[in-house]
């Protein structure tokens, strides 16, 4: 389904999504006008669902909170009402059907613990006679890794959300960029000009300003692994008699497997999370095996999701 140039391409989008298609052709060896057509072409095939911005929830004063729901007593209609009643709260980024003990994931974007329990509440009351269980977890640090799996690549790259809560001050300008850019990373600075109604050169001094305060970490692709007839998992572990040693030496063990795209540490009933794209339940229970034969002492339990599919994504609620 993917040639090598259109590998190449991904691998680079990947985490470079605003890069222009002259700079793309440059580093791909392909040409401006075929990584043009290649990018529209992975478009059109379902392939790249689009590119948004990695904001930094901690930089806007912003917990990044999940909220796992086990469902009951519903069916097609009742679940398509619930995904598009969290497309429309203010405070959910994340919407994404899973498999396992949780049949959906909302991420949450709150500034305290008031905003997380009045959001909960919300879905409680008016959808709690189809929940029979949910969890409520905080990340406190997200380490994006590239899919190296695509080309066997090499590229190590390292996007982290983390740090200490601030409150970055931003104008009206600031959200709209940062809202615009959370949709489609691939706006070109003309076109945000346009659409904010305002001159290119502000655009291209408030862009550097947010990404150099740390705000914006970087421009990635949203990758099908669907349609590359892939599985996406999610394992939440439960750690053991764990020091900093011993997490450094297993978030450097995961950062070098191919397949593991996101480290997670968090508070609530797991301590450590992992995302891994693979071919076959085979695969991952041969990772799983080496990973928990590595640092068996480190490990109490796990927990195993599949995320079937993602309905929203951005890393900014709809009112910052």
């Amino acid at each position: 389904m993917l040639d090598k140039k259109d590998r190449k391409l991904i691998s680079l989008l990947d985490m470079h999504g605003r890069m222009q298609a002259s700079e793309a052709a440059k580093k791909t060896g392909i040409s401006k006008q075929s990584v043009s057509y290649r990018i529209e072409r992975l478009k059109e095939r379902n392939l790249v669902n689009g590119y948004y911005a990695v904001i930094n929830p901690h930089k806007l004063g912003l917990m990044f909170v999940r909220f796992l729901i086990t469902l009951k007593d519903t069916d097609l209609q009742i679940e398509n009402e619930i995904i598009n009643y969290g497309k429309k709260q203010s405070q959910i980024g994340w919407i994404i059907s899973t498999e396992g003990k949780w049949d959906l994931v909302f991420v949450l974007l709150c500034r305290d613990l008031y905003e997380i329990k009045n959001s909960v509440n919300d879905f409680i009351f008016k959808y709690g006679k189809f929940v029979a269980h949910y969890e409520v977890t905080i990340a406190t640090s997200i380490y994006h890794f590239p899919h190296k799996y695509i080309q066997d690549s090499k590229e190590t790259g390292t996007m982290l959300l983390a740090g200490k809560f601030e409150n970055h001050s931003l104008d009206a300008l600031d959200k709209n960029i940062l809202m615009k850019l959370s949709n489609d990373a691939r706006l070109s600075l003309t076109e945000l000009a346009r659409s904010l109604k305002t001159s290119y050169k502000v655009v291209g001094y408030r862009l550097k300003k947010l990404e150099d305060s740390g705000i914006i970490l970087g421009y990635r692709a949203s990758i099908n692994t669907n349609v590359l007839g892939k599985t996406h998992y999610k394992v939440f572990m439960e750690m053991q008699n764990l020091t900093e040693i011993k997490l450094q030496e297993l978030r450097n063990f995961m950062q070098n497997y191919s397949a593991i795209i996101y480290i997670t540490e968090a508070i609530g009933f797991a301590d450590i999370e992992f995302e891994a794209i693979l071919d076959s339940h085979l695969q991952f229970n041969e990772m799983m095996k080496e990973i928990r034969g590595k640092f068996s002492e480190i490990i109490r339990d796990y927990e195993v999701l599949i995320l079937s599919k993602i309905h929203s994504l951005t890393y900014l609620p709809k009112e910052i």
